[in-house]
């Protein structure tokens, strides 16, 4: 084209008019417009030192010749970094594949599986079971008909469960060790749990569904139930206060074998009411050396202190390894909680805003280290 014959002109310095030869009247190079020229575009061996190249940086003027001309170099070349880097940026007009298909596939296939696996547990399933419990009757406590107002699942018999669970196992109760079992030996055991509308506390009685249904949903005193001392069958006292209970429990049997009675009072989590212990352990320190002397084991003149640690629980009169490995570790959470709640701020200052910048700094220097980092890495 034209446009392109006066590229060629201008660049081997031969002056055109009409797409023709040169002349007069089409003029000299010097006298046309004037195109931006460096060493590049000069033919093999012109080059000389007086050319003075001009270089392609942004806001400068590089062209000042006709509009085709313009265009014409514009196709050949970026005129500004802006334009060269939406060049090297133009994804949609370069020519790109997926170079990992089976992954791909694969990937969507793994999230098909779990897209069924929602659908299935949504379907087939009950969220309510995540956190209330089921009676021993196999039902929902709070969601399943007939227990629709007790939302909470008790325990009553729990020491009579565990005592059952330890024959079962060839050991006493006392020498049962609760975090020694496996999983397997922990989902054996049969505890008997039953809905009620809230979790006992101390001296409340609790009766099964049968002996509710026998006597019009009304539960007998917690003197009465007493009368059945459900107590250990393996201690002294029990064997000793079973004579004088025979005759009592002969004649209120079924009482005696489907109501019992609250130790502790009991705790709720997630729905369910366990029997925890909790130990309050208090600390006490007296200076004794120098002796003869009034100050506190906190003077720095106190050369040794006497320390007495007091722990006070609240526990069932029968032994209750569940009850107190319970305990153990709620209050092992607990200390986690108050930690953490004593120590907010702190957490909040180092784990955002320390984060925060140090994530800001890693990036600057990676801006303009890059290179330093992969040269250590080789190294």
């Amino acid at each position: 084209s034209f446009c392109g014959l006066r590229t060629m002109a201008e660049k081997y310095s031969v002056s055109v008019e009409g797409g023709g030869g040169g002349g007069a009247a089409g003029g000299s190079a010097s006298d046309g417009p004037k195109l931006p020229r460096t060493k590049s575009m000069r033919p093999p061996g012109e080059e000389d030192e007086d050319d003075d190249p001009i270089v392609l940086e942004d806001d400068k003027e590089y062209v000042e010749a006709e509009p085709c001309c313009q265009s014409c170099i514009a196709e050949r070349m970026p005129i500004s970094r802006l334009e060269q880097r939406e060049a090297r940026h133009d994804v949609a007009g370069m020519e790109r594949k997926c170079t990992d298909c089976a992954c791909f596939v694969l990937y969507w296939v793994f999230c098909g599986c779990w897209l069924a696996v929602a659908v299935a547990a949504l379907w087939f399933g009950n969220w309510w079971a995540l956190t209330h419990g089921r009676d021993y009757q196999g039902r929902l406590c709070g969601y399943d008909e007939g227990v629709e107002n007790k939302s909470f699942v008790g325990y009553p018999r729990l020491n009579h469960d565990l005592m059952e669970f330890a024959i079962s196992l060839g050991v006493d109760l006392l020498s049962l060790d609760v975090s020694a079992l496996s999983l397997e030996q922990l989902f054996s055991i049969n505890i008997t749990g039953i809905c009620v509308e809230s979790c006992p506390v101390i001296g409340d009685v609790t009766c099964s569904y049968d002996y509710l249904a026998a006597h019009d949903n009304e539960k007998p005193s917690y003197d009465e139930v007493l009368q059945c001392n459900n107590g250990d069958p393996f201690d002294e006292e029990y064997l000793l206060g079973l004579f004088n209970a025979f005759s009592v429990q002969q004649e209120n049997r079924f009482m005696c074998t489907h109501c019992w009675i609250a130790s502790l009072d009991s705790t709720e989590i997630f729905n369910r009411c366990l029997d925890i212990v909790f130990t309050t352990r208090n600390t006490t320190e007296k200076c004794v050396f120098p002796v003869n002397t009034s100050i506190s084991a906190d003077d720095p003149n106190c050369q040794t202190k006497e320390v007495v640690v007091v722990e006070d629980s609240l526990q069932p009169a029968y032994d209750n390894p569940v009850a107190v490995f319970l305990g153990d570790v709620v209050e092992t959470l607990y200390g986690w909680l108050q930690s953490v709640m004593e120590s907010w701020y702190v957490i909040l200052v180092v784990g955002v805003v320390v984060a925060l910048l140090l994530g800001f700094m890693y990036v600057i220097f990676m801006r303009y280290c890059a290179g330093f980092v992969v040269w250590m890495s080789v190294v």
